[in-house]
């Protein structure tokens, strides 16, 4: 089996149980953002508003659109205070770990974990179904690997928090 494989699973495998927690969702389209993390999250002190910059919409046929799938930011948002985006482009994490076992193990932060459980109460309260928000973010972590073609050691941490977030979806 030549396969690629994280801590045992095949990508395939993982790509696959991702699509079964994803389902067959039905969404209507609405207007989204595309790219909704931290990153592209800003505060104006000024004005006292918040404001979401670096818009990307799109549709099936690669135009682009502001209507989307609404799952999709939500995941996207998951992505950066769920699944640790931030701390893995930051290096927060142990490396050595990473390198010699492929676990990935966070530099803990409790305003971290606020953030975390706070958004999950909140889908929660908007019924939206946390499987189905990990699911999007395997799908997410995955497909940023070809994108950070710079650092073979992030390429890993992707490869290794998609399977995370798919061991822990597995527990919901």
């Amino acid at each position: 089996d030549k396969a690629f494989r994280v801590n045992g699973e095949s990508f395939e495998s993982i790509v696959l149980d991702a699509n079964d927690l994803i389902g067959q969702q039905r969404f209507d389209f609405e207007f989204v953002h595309g790219d909704f993390c931290f990153s592209n999250i800003l505060y104006d002190f000024r004005s006292n508003r918040i404001k979401a910059i670096d818009p990307r919409g799109c549709d099936f046929d690669g135009q682009i659109t502001p209507y989307g799938d609404p799952l999709y930011d939500y995941a996207k948002f998951a992505h950066s205070c769920i699944g640790k985006y931030d701390d893995i482009v930051a290096e927060r994490y142990n490396s050595k770990l990473l390198l010699s076992d492929s676990a990935l193990e966070f530099i803990a932060s409790v305003e971290g974990e606020n953030i975390s459980n706070l958004f999950i109460k909140e889908l929660e309260k908007r019924n939206i179904p946390l499987k189905v928000i990990y699911g999007y973010m395997v799908h997410i972590f995955l497909s940023m690997i070809p994108l950070h073609c710079d650092s073979v050691t992030r390429q890993l941490a992707f490869a290794v928090n998609a399977l995370r977030l798919l061991r822990k979806a597995r527990e919901l």
